[in-house]
Order: C-alpha cells, then structure tokens, then sequence
C-alpha cells in the first residue's frame, strides 16, 4: 500500500488551478481607513517579504496575546492580570487585522495569489476566532465552558457561514458593518477597558431597563450574539437566494 496517497483526483485538480478569490469588503471602516493606510504600507515592502509570512506575523501576534492571558490571568478573568497584557492584546488584534489586509494586498501586488494561500489565511482567521474567545472570556470573568461557548460558537457561526455563502455565490462579500472590520474596533476597544479599568470591570452589574440586573460581561455577550445573528441572516438570505437561482436554472 503506496504511503502518499492522492487527496484531490484528477478531474478536480485543473479546476483548482483555475481558482481565482474574489472578495468584497463594503466595510465603511476597511473603505476608508484600512485599505488606504494598507495601500500605502503596501507599497514600501519588499519584494522578498511573502505574504504568508505575513499572515503568520499577524496569526503570532493574537498567540502571544493568549500565551500572556492565560499565564498571567488563567481560564477565569481575575485582577492580578496586568493592564498591559489587556492593552498589548487590544494593539496585537488591531495589528491582526491590518496585517491580514496587507497580505492580501502583497499578494496581488507580486501576482503571487493562490488557493493555498487564501486556505492560509483563512486558517489563521479561523484560529484567530478561538483565541479571541479565550482572551475575551479571560477578561470577563468568565468562569465555565458554557460561557466560554457562548462567545465562541457566534463568532465561529459567522466565520463559517461567510465561507459557506462564498461557496454558492463565489464571491465573499462581507456588508456595509461587519464582525471583521467594524468588529475589530469593538474587540479592540473591549480589551483596552479590560486595561484602563482591571478585567473586575466586566463583573461588575448594570441595571438592564430597571429590571434585569446584568453583569457588563454578560451585556458585551448579549451585543456579541445580536450582530453575529443579524450577519448570519444576512448570510442565510444570499445562500438561499443563490441555491433558488441553481435550482430555476437547473429545471428551466
């Protein structure tokens, strides 16, 4: 028995070669702030810096930020996780996410785009989506699995559902808002208070309406769940209306 065995048969492999990536990002934040300033970096690297290597540079920097939490803070939020590791975390996923424009823009810059590297980078956003659920439940105060899920299952539902919609539409077409760009800035904005005010400040509670009595940690998962569902609407109305227009065309 032959020990290299063929993943991808061979009616499937010019197909594959063929792959272009087509994105779209209507982002008013990635529009006009990122894109501009990562066209302009763009332009300064060198020809030798491959775009890979960018996305690991970015896919490092939010794993030093989960290696610091978790050795500084553990599983469960707590005050002795120094402010700087809750700011470095906020600047490292900002970071992350200028690199991860970059790389692409380095890409098509050196003509050097491929399916492997698209698998690349989105195996690094993908990662990117746990450790994100690990620093932010850390410096929440979140003390259970189940909590721990509840950041991490609508983030990762998104993440998933954008790649199922690309598949029928062929496009990723990410909206005017969404848990990328403009999501960033809330992230980043999360991690910093988690510094200026001790990870304490997520367990302290709000009076919801004058009636719920809420933790602060548990009002950012409540905002965590609403606009992951309303992107993942958005993702079931353009795969369902894409799988209508196959399904008319198969039978007209």
């Amino acid at each position: 028995m032959s020990l290299i065995k063929k993943y991808i048969e061979d009616q499937y492999i010019q197909n594959l070669k063929k792959y272009k990536y087509e994105g779209k990002d209507n982002s008013i934040y990635y529009k006009y702030i990122i894109s501009p300033i990562c066209d302009k970096i763009t332009s300064y690297l060198p020809k030798w810096l491959l775009p890979n290597t960018i996305t690991v540079m970015g896919w490092f920097l939010n794993f030093l930020s989960v290696i610091l939490t978790i050795y500084y803070g553990g599983w469960k939020g707590n005050d002795y996780l120094p402010s700087w590791v809750c700011y470095l975390g906020s600047v490292n996923y900002s970071l992350y996410i200028y690199l991860d424009a970059i790389d692409g823009k380095q890409a098509r810059r050196l003509k050097a785009s491929s399916p492997l590297g698209v698998l690349f980078d989105h195996g690094c956003d993908a990662c990117t989506s746990f450790f994100i659920t690990i620093i932010g439940g850390s410096f929440f105060y979140y003390n259970n699995i189940y909590q721990y899920l509840l950041l991490f299952i609508p983030l990762t539902l998104t993440f998933f559902l954008n790649f199922i919609e690309e598949y029928y539409t062929g496009v990723l077409d990410l909206p005017i808002i969404n848990g990328v760009e403009e999501g960033s800035i809330y992230v980043s904005f999360v991690f910093f208070l988690s510094g200026y005010y001790g990870s304490s400040f997520y367990n302290k509670k709000y009076n919801l309406f004058n009636k719920y009595d809420l933790k602060i940690s548990e009002l950012n998962g409540i905002a965590v769940f609403v606009g992951s569902m309303l992107h993942c609407i958005k993702c079931f109305y353009d795969i369902i209306k894409k799988v209508k227009k196959i399904k008319l065309g198969k039978y007209s």
